[in-house]
């Protein structure tokens, strides 16, 4: 019991937007993903920069020839050390550096995108849960209107003073009630299920939340500034490949200690013992040049493929950028139907609240059927759910307004 009444607070904890989306900034897996992406891009770039450093290998071997030839030792061992180090390449590490650090700054643009992404289906579901719950509560009511009702003809009906079609139709308008909530609790089921995984967290209660009411200056959308860094990213990877046709110099220097094992005997006849003196050390310097003179096109083509990829990116980003501008354009004209929808909805339920205080006291003064009086019901029931539903969707139609602005939601939330 006492555990119980600890977790109570736990339970009954209601969140609102602003909280569902740092939930999902810490937790969402998507976003987490695209961390490990950027610290793989970063891991990337620190790798190539050592390429700038020498390299250094230790090495060694062994040999034991079954048959080796005259003069040679049957066993041959070494160790050593090899320094490698690359003088020029035609700037081709250069130019892989900077691919590297736009491929770094694209996916942190794709992260930041992503956030916004899922702040925005966070808000969607948050305003349409909020819509649905209204709803309910507003069926709810009428239920239990309903069912008063429902009882009240029953009891009439035993002493004769109600018809038994009179207990029919309340009877069938409280079985349609049920079934209607029954519909509406799946669909809050399917949301909630949807926002939990969002913010990877079970989710009870949701706290009412509204969006500041401004007009903010648009910023380029983080998936279009991502674009615009692969497109970079992949110009100076056709840099790369031309420096294939620049000269690629290159030094070596390798240090050895060698060991014998089962040394022949050099003795011969008349001439007598050779002076064979085995190397117990060597080290052998080296300098390479090289660079590509003729590849039947192959650079070329590649290049030329990756040109290709570049403007096909380009002509991505403007179109991307005349999609924002739509989009903006349309969800101005979203919180403008939002208004009319909010202010028509108001006079609706005001009219529909009047209409059924009327229609009520006529049904209980037996000056209208159930048929009128279940009608101004249904039409309060409506009524509400309207109302509340407009509340809602001006606030989802200003969070789609700012993400097209290229804004962080959570910013502008009250």
């Amino acid at each position: 019991m006492k555990i119980l009444f600890i977790l109570i607070p736990v339970l009954l904890q209601s969140y609102t937007l602003k909280d569902l989306i740092r939930l999902a900034k810490s937790n969402n897996h998507l976003i987490k993903s695209k961390g490990y992406e950027i610290s793989s891009n970063e891991l990337k770039l620190k790798s190539l920069k050592s390429t700038y450093l020498p390299t250094l290998d230790i090495q060694g071997f062994y040999q034991n020839k079954n048959n080796p030839e005259p003069f040679t030792p049957k066993g041959v061992y070494s160790a050593g050390m090899k320094l490698d180090y690359i003088i020029y390449d035609g700037s081709k590490r250069e130019y892989d550096i900077k691919s590297k650090e736009d491929e770094k700054t694209s996916s942190k643009y794709k992260k930041i995108s992503t956030i916004k992404d899922i702040e925005l289906a966070i808000t969607k579901e948050f305003f349409t849960i909020l819509s649905l719950k209204s709803k309910l509560e507003a069926l709810k009511k009428a239920k239990q209107t309903i069912y008063n009702q429902l009882n009240k003809v029953k009891e009439f009906y035993k002493v004769k003073l109600a018809t038994q079609d009179k207990v029919d139709r309340l009877q069938s308008a409280y079985s349609n009630v049920l079934y209607e909530i029954e519909i509406l609790e799946y669909e809050i089921v399917s949301h909630k299920k949807e926002l939990e995984l969002l913010v990877d967290k079970p989710i009870t209660n949701l706290e009412r939340s509204s969006f500041i009411k401004e007009k903010p200056k648009k910023v380029l959308l983080d998936e279009i500034l991502s674009l615009k860094y692969k497109a970079s990213s992949l110009k100076n990877i056709s840099q790369t490949i031309d420096s294939y046709y620049y000269p690629q110099i290159k030094i070596s220097d390798q240090y050895n200690f060698y060991g014998y094992q089962d040394k022949p005997d050099t003795t011969l006849p008349v001439i007598g013992t050779l002076p064979i003196d085995y190397p117990k050390k060597q080290n052998m310097f080296l300098i390479s040049i090289g660079f590509r003179v003729f590849d039947f096109g192959g650079l070329k083509d590649k290049k030329e493929s990756v040109i290709k990829q570049q403007l096909a990116l380009n002509e991505k980003i403007v179109y991307k950028q005349k999609e924002q501008d739509k989009n903006i354009f349309l969800a101005k004209k979203r919180i403008e139907t939002a208004k009319a929808s909010l202010k028509a909805s108001q006079d609706s339920l005001k009219a529909a609240k009047s209409g059924f205080l009327v229609i009520k006291n006529k049904y209980e003064a037996n000056l209208v059927d159930n048929v009128v009086y279940l009608d101004a019901l249904s039409n309060l029931t409506k009524a509400k759910a309207r109302y509340e539903d407009a509340k809602n969707q001006l606030e989802l139609s200003y969070g789609i307004f700012y993400y097209f602005l290229g804004k962080d939601l959570e910013e502008f939330i009250r």
